[in-house]
């Protein structure tokens, strides 16, 4: 999985929105919490992560469904 743009200059954190998109929809949702794994397996809740690559997991509540137009008949 690449950045997704979460690096250094644009940080996720927890109730920050964001824009998720699965295969046939794409929403706006709210970062609920952010989980990175820790010592012995467990996992942890953090504030903030500059890189995908030290998260675990991500809670997001879906607010909106958005909805892609065509316009190429115009």
């Amino acid at each position: 999985m690449d950045s997704r743009n979460v690096n250094g200059v644009f940080r996720l954190f927890v109730g920050n929105f964001m824009i998720i998109r699965t295969d046939n929809r794409t929403f706006i949702g709210e970062v609920l919490d952010i989980y990175k794994k820790g010592m012995n397996n467990r996992y942890a809740s953090i504030e903030s992560a500059d890189s995908l690559s030290q998260l675990a997991a991500v809670a997001v509540r879906a607010y909106l469904p958005l909805y892609m137009v065509s316009w190429s008949y115009f």
